[in-house]
């Protein structure tokens, strides 16, 4: 899985990534791949796009909350 290992959900690094976090270590998230990115995107496409068939509360916040923990992750990687 290309998490790293400090991003443990149990620690003391909850989601989404703050911006103190972004200088961590991101070797485990840069590896190369053909779909990688896009499947992270086209997941959250379809989650976003799915939200108002769902009667589960709050899940829209757990959506908004992915989206903004994976562009923090993106902007690191791309400082990194």
């Amino acid at each position: 899985m290309c998490q790293p290992a400090w991003r443990d959900q149990n620690d003391n690094h909850p989601r989404p990534l703050t911006l103190t976090q972004v200088n961590q270590d991101w070797a485990a998230v840069l590896v190369g791949g053909n779909n990688g990115v896009i499947c992270i995107v086209m997941s959250l496409y379809w989650w976003g796009m799915h939200l108002s068939e769902s009667s589960v509360d709050n899940l829209a916040d757990d959506w908004l909350e992915a989206v903004l923990d994976v562009n923090a992750v993106f902007s690191a990687c791309l400082h990194h």
